[in-house]
């Protein structure tokens, strides 16, 4: 009997005498709604009555709009609210399945025919139609619309979500099929039959016939821990129409069995009425509470899943063989579709009746069941027998006496002889052996008792450590022997190699104690005990279960990709998604990719952790020194190789256009020219000169009205390494002044005028 830790994907639900339903809320209970349906607010329930599907605000306690189905008569139908805004109505009884929007309460799409009743699933943003009779699953678009249909041979009817947007199917042999996307994966196969499909706590979870529990999310499929899993062919999950946190069963002869799969935490409620006079059904949850539903009584019964206290029970108005039963919106539903009136439970788990009004199809009007009520807790009990009739003799005899004749007085009888045999020696043996040694003798073994002391190691359990009388006394056949065995020892102090120490406990045990060894999170020698589960000194009880956590194996951490030269975007994706991406904008380069990384590239870096890319948020174009073909005077451009009669292109550096972000304090290059005449302009009209001062240092030159270049700030009259110093140059020949911008002298007749009037990257 198992339970679980974490899940996977699934389908599921129960195989009722009408069509089920189930649905899988998305996480956000609004998404996709129209406006109509956002003004109603978030406590809106969707509910057949009669032969309608309603839109019911119990705020307001009446019905804001509804919609004619195609139910005629006593053809009962459910409805699934799905993940866009639309609902889903089926008919139990024909298994024709109709999309509604529920803005304007329209059918969406033609009518869905099925060959026999239908199960309607919702997964995430995609709706499903199971058709067992015809073994389809059809998947259906927004529009109500079918886009595939998947054959699964033998599919049974259960199903559940995958967590996503595909379901799991079973089928008939006990298998489960994933479908997702419009393709079915191959079938999985688990060590024993699957029965049943469970949805808890957001995993989809097999059940087996032994009563074992899979989460068949898991890759391969996880056996769960050992919960209370009822075993056998009709055991029900909790409906996914309200599954909840908790993994719910519930078996065949009433035994509810929850386990919670956050804290682990197991729990047996064995107090439900069942048998003759009661149809349980898929409960429900809400919360820490579950509700049984009780067809047959028109009741839900209560209980703390935490606690496992009986709450009240609740009453469902109406009068037909079933009701449905499903969460909407923080409230637990129960609707008998025929009834003027439905229960709602709260999650403060207060109930109260509402009254939907008449409608066309409403067959009942009741607020207490007709039927007699019967106990919640016990089965009812046969009247007590009625004695038989004796006749009394009257005071004159109908015959007349008789007179008495000697008779012949009879046989003496001797006392039976009774046969001695002396009591067989069981101690140091199991107590059913033991028992079955003293019968043989033709003695009575009376029920074993438990010693009220421990035994002293694991092979005590269930041996018989006194008898009474002693062996080798001499008793009557037919005489009782009572034994006493070891029913439970103190847990000691496990070290060393888990699974070893796992193994003696079970054989030593004869597997009466149950033991897993399961990995931790700790560091140090892999494979040995951490901590256990009960802690040393604990009483450990014949059935119970040892639960060892082991050092794991530590796992080298990944290695971290090379990114640079990525964009940061690029970069993140690059990463994988174990670590965590952190752009830094801290650099100056040429371009905005990535320029470093930390850690470094095939540095293992444990998953979770941080990883810098570091980048320039500055992108930075090429500035180009032109030279006239005929003379020595020079114009800056970026990224050209020629324009107009200046034809011989020398590449400076990398520098910013004006308009572009440039790194803090960077300084403006502004250009002057004099077009006077050459005599004015130093010998060539006209002749240029660059600077980052605001006005002419140079008299006939004006200020050009747009920038030329944006360089990076020197620091202290210098460039950081990967940066080159520009400055202003002047020749002077016969007379004539030309100007240049250049990181050095470009020949030994060219003097510094302006140092340092900027850096650009190499």
């Amino acid at each position: 009997m198992p339970l679980p830790r974490a899940l996977r994907p699934r389908r599921g639900g129960l195989v009722l005498t009408g069509l089920l339903v189930v649905t899988v809320f998305a996480a956000s209970l609004g998404a996709g709604f129209t406006a109509t349906r956002t003004e109603l607010g978030a406590a809106i329930a969707f509910l057949i009555h009669g032969r309608s599907v309603t839109q019911f605000n119990p705020e307001s306690q009446r019905i804001e709009s509804e919609a004619r189905t195609t139910a005629t008569d006593d053809q009962a139908q459910e409805v699934t609210e799905l993940a866009d805004g639309k609902i889903m109505v089926a008919n139990r009884e024909t298994g024709v399945v109709q999309v509604y929007d529920t803005g304007s309460m329209t059918p969406q799409g033609p009518s869905i025919d099925n060959a026999d009743t239908a199960l309607v699933l919702a997964s995430g943003s995609a709706a499903y139609v199971l058709d067992p009779a015809d073994d389809i699953v059809r998947a259906l678009d927004a529009e109500g619309r079918v886009t595939s249909e998947v054959k699964v041979p033998g599919a049974s009817g259960k199903a559940v979500p995958d967590g996503g947007d595909g379901i799991w199917v079973l089928a008939d042999d006990g298998r489960v099929t994933h479908i997702a996307a419009g393709k079915a994966d191959q079938p999985t196969s688990l060590r024993d039959h699957v029965t049943a499909l469970a949805f808890a706590d957001g995993r989809p979870v097999a059940i087996t016939k032994a009563g074992n529990a899979f989460d068949i999310a898991a890759n391969p499929p996880h056996e769960l821990p050992q919960p209370p899993v009822p075993a056998g062919e009709k055991v029900l999950p909790a409906s996914t129409k309200g599954s909840g946190r908790y993994l719910v069963l519930l078996g065949q002869d009433g035994k509810l069995a929850s386990y919670d799969p956050r804290t682990g935490a197991e729990r047996e409620i064995t107090d439900l009425p069942s048998g003759s006079g009661h149809d349980l059904g898929a409960p429900v949850v809400l919360g820490d509470r579950v509700f049984v539903p009780d067809y047959a009584a028109h009741k839900l019964y209560v209980r703390d899943l935490t606690t496992g206290t009986r709450l009240p029970d609740v009453t469902v108005p109406g009068e037909h063989k079933w009701f449905d039963l499903s969460v909407q919106n923080g409230r637990v539903w129960a609707n008998d579709p025929f009834d003027r009136r439905s229960v709602q439970i709260g999650a403060d788990g207060m109930s109260k009746v509402v009254d939907l009004g008449d409608g066309e199809g409403v067959k009942t009007d009741t607020t207490e069941p007709t039927k007699p009520d019967k106990p919640a807790t016990q089965e009812q009990k046969p009247d007590p027998p009625v004695p038989p009739v004796v006749p009394v003799p009257t005071s004159e005899p109908t015959t007349p006496p008789t007179t008495s004749t000697p008779t012949t007085p009879p046989p003496t009888t001797q006392p039976p002889t009774t046969q001695q045999v002396a009591v067989p020696p069981v101690i140091n043996r199991r107590s059913g052996p033991g028992c079955d040694t003293i019968r043989s003798a033709s003695l009575v073994c009376a029920s074993p008792q438990p010693m009220p002391t421990p035994g002293a190691n694991w092979g005590d359990l269930d041996v018989i450590a006194d008898q009474n009388p002693p062996a080798q006394t001499l008793v009557d056949t037919g005489s009782t022997v009572t034994v006493r065995f070891w029913e439970y020892l103190k847990m000691p102090p496990l070290r060393g190699d888990a699974a070893t120490a796992c193994s003696n406990i079970t054989t030593q045990s004869s597997g009466q104690v149950r033991c897993d060894a399961v990995p931790g999170s700790g560091t140090g020698t892999p494979g040995t005990v951490e901590s256990q589960d009960p802690p040393a000194g604990s009483d450990v009880h014949i059935g119970g279960r040892v639960v060892l956590t082991y050092y794991p194996t530590p796992t080298p951490p990944p290695t971290v990709p090379n990114v640079v030269g990525m964009s940061p975007a690029a970069a993140c994706d690059t990463l994988p998604p174990t670590y965590v991406c952190k752009q830094v904008p801290d650099r100056i380069a040429r371009d905005t990719n990535v320029t470093d990384q930390n850690p470094p590239a095939g540095t293992p870096h444990p998953a979770g952790a941080e990883v810098e890319v570091h980048f320039s948020p500055y992108q930075a174009s090429q500035l180009v020194r032109l030279k006239h073909r005929t003379n020595d005077v020079y114009i800056l451009r970026f990224d050209v190789a020629s324009e107009g009669e200046y034809t011989v292109a020398e590449p400076l550096g990398y520098a910013y256009r004006p308009g572009a972000a440039a790194p803090p304090g960077s300084l403006q290059l502004k250009g002057f020219v004099c077009t006077a005449n050459p005599t004015t302009c130093g010998g060539y009209a006209p002749n240029h000169y660059y600077s980052n001062k605001d006005t002419a240092d140079v008299a006939g030159y004006v200020r050009s009205p747009n920038v030329a270049a944006v360089l990076i700030r020197p620091n202290g009259g210098s460039c950081v390494p990967g940066q080159r110093l520009l400055s202003r140059w002047r020749k002077t020949t016969n007379g004539q002044r030309l100007y240049t911008v250049a990181e050095g002298a470009p020949s030994p007749d060219w003097t510094n005028v302006e140092s340092g009037i900027g850096c650009v990257l190499a």
